[in-house]
């Protein structure tokens, strides 16, 4: 360019971008209007390719811009341009264009304004989302495009919506709309419907990364598992299954890295059948040709290849390599100058080279050029590798500011290192340390590296120090955790319990290598011998487990496979020959089925749970047929039974509605929903009926309310009379007089039957607890006078002392308890060689009554009383209430004379507990 030119060079490429807006939207020179194409596309700022843009007359050119350009602004502004084009203009471009484009934005504008109705129509079976086809019916003019859009709407909600709006303005269209809702059950419609939703929900989720998670994909995964498992779904499944496969590498990381390992896998497999291909064809190749595919390969990327892949390319190399060594032979030239040529070949490839390599390589050059003989072959060679070193240095000379930002940031992150180690920062301080790595070995021999090199040597240490630290730290934790395991082990702790603990310590053991294998380290940190510790005490926790996780998984296995032919039930059964009453039912069970999956393998749970949504599904759609008929025959019921309400004949009338009722029970079966309402329309109309009867009974009832009234007021009388008596025989005597007079009334109110019941059980409950306590005193009464005997017989008190406190005692009632008493008073000074052996039956027969255990000395005896009191009840005899016996038994302890002080004092507690509980046996 010359000085003037220089000086009068236009302001449109001016290196200001904001002068080049200007004069792009301004200039109107020749040669600006030529590169306003290019502006718009390759300008580096957004507002100058804007402007550029709104004077463009291309529109070809406008929609390639709204598709591919970087810059939303600049793409709004082209999408803009073109829809205002579609709108205001009928250009014979529109149609072929419109074609080609693919942006939502403006099809969808297209769509409802263009001026021209075949864009229109070619935007429309464009469209897809049904409330904007609603949309587009409504506001089209065009007949033709309004039943296009019709055909594309089948969601029921949306035709409903249009029909209010398209009442008044076509008739046919109204018709057909009402024909689609007539026919909504169309499963095949629906399913399309729900196909193409899910498709369209799966490519949102690509969109709109940062909205989403792995979680949504996964669901709509699984509702598309649930639809395909019953339906056909080709026709989407091209589709559905690139969205998915996208969206899953976009939201799991896992899967993204296999994906690109499986990439980088097939890169280098045809990298090695290339190189294989290029061994066959290098037979009789130059020397020239020889190294010129060595120089392609040798520098080929092998860190993604595994052991097997990275020996078999070196091989294919080394052969390479020996043809070139044949043809180098030939030429006579020094091998030490080839492989000169070859490392400076490699180190072409590598991503960053320091300035000392030129002298280096310039060396080598040299020292094995001396032996050399000056030849085609070895000017060929000298050629390229000047070639090569010119190469080397213009990258060099490029990479000079690279290596300076890379020098200052290694010094840079000294401090920022250095904090997060004082800090106790392992995991942040080795990163800042790798990065600092990376940038000394950008920076190569520079000399602030050079200047810093004992900062550097010094910061390493401190963090070799905080990394031993660290690893003592953890270590700590790791032998609680083996010791908190070897704790449970033989405890008997329940597996699920032990596997629970388990993982929970092996995420724990797994966070602290984490933690400690540090970004850059080449070896294994972890501590094997706490490791295998770790692994030791796992097994002995586990393999008591085994059995029981075994166990499980069979009876697992059971249930599965007793689903799974419930599940087959459900989509093998016959719906035509099934009641529609086992079919619902079978419907019931399923649904409780899937509430409780819990009971199969964790992994069939989803699988299972589609297939059962899917046969509850295909038989629910047959029941709706079935309800719609069940609900026709209980609508025509209800009218019978209106019908019946005004017929004359009551009792007619009655036995018709009954009949109604029996004929309501056959009619069928319909949602719990709808049966509920027409229930109650039916009960509403019967009520009428059978309240007629009621009116009836009415009259009758009011003529029984005298004697009711009667009889209540002879139950008050009665209840009261028993609660002022204090006497049991008075209360008895009341109760036979009361049932007289009532049996006298005839009294059939069952209220009042079961209230006098009930009064009359009360009344005898206290006349029996009166005869309880009377009973209970008197045998306390008897306890006194046996207690002077006692003393007595044990010399405790003389003769006149005893009977001066016998004749302070009250007489009994019973004289002949009381005779008993008298008797084993006068005899108290005789033995009794049998007292110890009747004692004894006394105490086990107490002791079997109140049910407490006998002493175990006399087991057989209190197990033959038990055997000989079974035997009298089989045999039919009179059994005596536990409230007499208690009695009885207190009565012949009290009057058995002939006391073993011995006795009675080794028995003494068991006496007492007997005797205790005869007594609140007897008080009740």
């Amino acid at each position: 360019m010359s000085l003037k030119n220089w000086f009068n060079k236009p302001k449109w490429k001016s290196k200001d971008a904001n002068i080049r807006a200007i004069a792009v939207s301004s200039d109107n020179s020749p040669e600006l209007l030529s590169m306003l194409a290019s502006i718009s596309q390759n300008d580096e700022s957004a507002n100058v390719r804007s402007a550029a843009l709104k004077r463009l007359d291309d529109y070809q050119l406008i929609a390639k811009i709204a598709e591919n350009d970087k810059d939303d602004d600049v793409k709004n502004a082209a999408v803009k341009i073109l829809q205002d084009w579609f709108i205001n203009q009928d250009d014979i471009q529109q149609k072929e264009l419109i074609k080609t484009l693919s942006n939502s934005r403006i099809i969808e504008t297209v769509a409802a304004g263009a001026k021209n109705s075949d864009v229109r129509e070619i935007c429309i079976n464009k469209i897809s989302k049904q409330g904007l086809l609603g949309d587009l019916l409504i506001n089209e003019k065009n007949s033709q495009l309004r039943q296009l859009i019709l055909s594309k709407i089948d969601k029921p909600a949306t035709l409903k919506r249009i029909l209010k709006s398209a009442k008044n303005k076509d008739k046919a269209i109204v018709k057909a709309i009402r024909e689609k809702l007539e026919n909504d059950g169309d499963v095949a419609k629906m399913v399309e419907q729900k196909a193409l939703d899910l498709c369209e929900q799966m490519e949102k989720f690509i969109h709109n990364r940062n909205l989403y998670g792995k979680s949504d994909v996964d669901a709509v995964f699984s509702q598309w598992q649930e639809l395909a498992y019953s339906h056909d779904l080709s026709t989407f499944a091209q589709r559905f299954e690139g969205a998915h496969r996208t969206a899953s590498l976009t939201f799991d990381p896992q899967q993204r890295d296999e994906f690109l390992n499986q990439q980088r896998q097939q890169r280098i497999n045809s990298k090695i059948a290339e190189l294989q291909a290029a061994i066959t064809d290098s037979q009789n190749s130059t020397w020239e040709q020889l190294q010129n595919q060595i120089s392609k390969y040798s520098g080929f990327d092998l860190s993604f290849a595994d052991d097997i892949q990275k020996t078999e390319y070196d091989n294919l190399l080394e052969q390479l390599t020996t043809l070139r060594d044949k043809q180098s032979q030939k030429q006579d030239l020094p091998a030490g100058l080839i492989n000169v040529a070859d490392k400076l070949d490699a180190a072409l490839k590598q991503k960053y080279n320091q300035p000392r390599q030129i002298s280096q390589f310039r060396k080598m050059w040299d020292e094995n050029a001396k032996s050399a003989k000056n030849n085609t072959a070895f000017n060929t060679l000298k050629a390229k590798f000047d070639n090569s070193m010119l190469m080397l240095a213009d990258k060099i000379e490029k990479s000079a500011n690279l290596r300076d930002e890379a020098a200052q940031n290694a010094v840079a992150a000294i401090e920022k290192a250095r904090q997060q180690i004082k800090d106790g920062h392992l995991s942040d301080a080795k990163i800042i340390m790798n990065k600092i790595a990376a940038n000394k070995k950008i920076a190569g021999n520079h000399p602030l590296i050079r200047e810093n090199k004992f900062d550097f040597d010094t910061l390493w240490n401190e963090l070799k120090e905080l990394r031993q630290w660290q690893r003592w730290s953890n270590d700590k934790v790791r032998v609680r955790l083996i010791e908190e395991l070897q704790q449970l082990v033989g405890t008997g702790t329940h597996p699920d319990a032990l596997l629970k603990k388990m993982k929970e310590a092996n995420a724990q053991w797994k966070d602290m290598e984490d933690h400690e294998k540090l970004e850059g380290d080449r070896y294994n940190v972890r501590n094997q011998e706490l490791y295998g510790q770790f692994r030791e005490v796992q097994k002995a926790l586990f393999e008591p487990a085994q059995t029981f996780f075994e166990k499980r998984s069979e009876i697992w296995s059971k249930e599965l496979e007793a689903l799974e032919q419930k599940i087959q039930t459900l989509h093998e059964i016959n719906l035509q020959e099934t009641e529609d009453r086992d079919l619902a039912r079978l419907v019931r069970d399923a649904l409780k089925q899937l509430r409780n999956l819990d009971k199969i393998p964790p992994k069939n749970r989803g699988k299972c749970a589609a297939r059962i949504r899917a046969g509850v599904a295909r038989i629910d759609a047959h029941l709706q047929e079935s309800y719609k008929i069940a609900t026709r025959r209980k609508e025509k019921l209800i009218e019978m039974a209106i019908d019946l309400i005004e017929m004359e004949d009551l009792s007619s009338a009655i036995e018709q509605a009954k009949v109604l009722q029996q004929e309501w029970k056959t009619a069928g079966i319909v949602q719990q929903s709808q049966e509920r309402k027409l229930w109650k329309k039916f009960r509403k109309a019967n009520d009428a009926v059978f309240n007629r009867l009621q009116e009836q009974r009415d009259i009758v009832k009011q003529e029984n309310q005298a004697q009711f009234n009667q009889a209540n007021e002879l139950v008050a009388s009665f209840e009261k009379s028993v609660k002022s008596e204090k006497s049991a025989q008075a209360i008895n005597s009341l109760i036979e007089k009361f049932k007289d007079e009532w049996n006298a009334l005839k009294v059939d109110n069952r209220n009042l039957q079961n209230k006098a019941k009930k009064i009359i059980e009360n009344g005898e409950q206290k006349a029996n607890s009166m005869v309880h306590s009377e009973n209970f005193k008197q045998l306390k009464a008897v306890e006194k006078f046996a207690d002077i005997c006692q003393k007595l017989e044990n010399k405790q008190i003389d003769a006149e002392s005893a009977q001066q406190a016998w004749d302070k005692l009250s007489s009994l009632d019973d004289n002949k308890l009381m005779k008993k008493l008298q008797n084993r008073l006068s005899n108290a000074d005789s033995e009794n060689p049998d007292y110890t052996e009747h004692a004894n039956n006394l105490l086990i027969a107490s002791e079997y009554l109140i049910g407490i255990a006998s002493p175990d000395e006399h087991k057989e005896k209190r197990l033959a009383y038990q055997v000989e009191e079974l035997s009298k009840h089989m045999s039919g005899e009179e059994n005596l209430d536990p409230i007499q016996k208690a009695s009885n038994l207190l009565a012949d302890w009290f009057t058995l004379g002939g006391t073993d002080a011995k006795f009675q004092k080794s028995n003494e507690k068991r006496i007492k507990k007997v005797l205790k509980g005869l007594f609140d046996l007897v008080k009740g």
